[in-house]
């Protein structure tokens, strides 16, 4: 079969993609060697490469050892305003993972300074980092994922840094404890001491004016006065009509008389100063002490109000600086892995030769369209 040549005078009569197929078919030779010998190469190259083997734990908060303090002090749900406790751990789970402090004590441990061949441990670490993996599903759970060549050593290194967060995550939340404790008990003391203050002011006023309960003693007061003041109504309706049938030095109109004095002094003291017990309270400082007094009350009221919310979140806070119980809780254990991760060998291989084609094509389309260009520049 003669081979198809297209000159320089009839290439402008063939449809471009007619001509890019049947230059592609000269050259199929070329493309399926090169395709061929690099799909070849990837195979040999994909079996020489180690098996990764990887271990993953998943993780939740038990919500032990942790409070917000803002949750103490009110009954709302602090996660409506995205505070929740969960994610508050999560994020400080990812920190303590992330802590050189940890990596380092998991570096020491399974001495990944030779089994990586590091140069030294800061080396070993940012190789430990390239084989460790830590994020949040979308459920919440916290994902730690080790890659490793021996599957048993992935599923250690993976347990090591679930024992090292632990350790870490107990020993911060009992200094929290301890912290929240303290400013707690110091807290209550200053309370108790206001509110004993708080309890002697109200007790003193008290004593001073008599006042037990403003709302009881004003009503009595008010009904002491109107009782007064009808009595005096009467006395005065019979010193009238005394009056219009005696004379003036009858004993009976002295006497209504003295007693409309009486009643007269009785209703003053009444209005300006109460009684001489100080049971009854005198009108006209009935503003000024219900204020006071409404302060005083007040004053106690606060103060054992918030001793009912501390007392409890310092008993609480005193039981988490010494309890000792895990503060995590795994929801699925490490595994050794029976399954490599990696290398994806078919994928690979496919991804290759896919490779190889696209660019053996491209090179002699792009070869036969710029030879014209080649030689004319030879030319020059």
């Amino acid at each position: 079969m003669n081979q198809v040549d297209i000159t320089s005078e009839n290439k402008s009569d063939i449809n471009p993609f007619v001509e890019n197929v049947i230059q592609l078919l000269r050259k199929k030779w070329f493309i399926i060697i090169n395709t061929g010998a690099l799909a070849i190469l990837s195979i040999i190259i994909s079996l020489m490469l180690p098996n990764w083997y990887s271990s993953r734990a998943s993780i939740i908060s038990s919500g032990g050892g942790t409070s917000n303090f803002l949750s103490m002090l009110s009954g709302i749900p602090m996660g409506d305003f995205g505070l929740s406790a969960l994610s508050e751990d999560i994020s400080n789970y990812i920190a303590i993972l992330e802590s050189r402090s940890v990596r380092e004590n998991i570096v020491k441990e399974f001495d990944l300074v030779n089994r990586y061949e590091a140069k030294d441990i800061e080396f070993a670490m940012g190789t430990l980092e390239k084989y460790v993996e830590v994020k949040v599903s979308e459920e919440g759970n916290l994902l730690i994922t080790v890659l490793d060549k021996d599957p048993v050593v992935a599923r250690d290194i993976a347990n090591a840094f679930i024992r090292e967060l632990d350790l870490v995550n107990r020993r911060l939340s009992r200094e929290k404890g301890h912290f929240n404790r303290e400013f707690l008990e110091e807290r209550l003391v200053q309370n108790k001491n206001d509110l004993k203050n708080a309890e002697d002011n109200l007790n003193k006023f008290q004593n001073t004016y008599g006042i037990v309960d403003i709302p009881s003693q004003v009503t009595v007061s008010i009904e002491t006065y109107a009782q007064v003041y009808a009595k005096k109504i009467e006395n005065k309706i019979s010193l009238n009509v005394a009056e219009a049938m005696h004379s003036s030095n009858d004993p009976n109109v002295i006497q209504y008389k003295k007693i409309d004095l009486e009643l007269d002094k009785l209703l003053t003291n009444l209005a300006n100063k109460g009684d001489d017990k100080n049971i009854l309270t005198a009108f006209k400082d009935l503003p000024d002490l219900g204020l006071e007094y409404a302060r005083l009350y007040r004053e106690v009221q606060l103060q054992t109000k918030i001793l009912e919310i501390i007392l409890p979140q310092y008993e609480q806070a005193a039981m988490e600086e010494t309890k000792s119980i895990p503060s995590l809780q795994i929801v699925d254990e490490p595994k050794v892995a029976l399954n490599k991760a990696k290398p994806k060998r078919s994928l690979i291989v496919v991804a290759t030769t896919f490779m190889a084609f696209v660019l053996s094509v491209l090179y002699v389309l792009f070869e036969y369209r710029t030879r014209e260009i080649r030689k004319n520049i030879k030319h020059i």
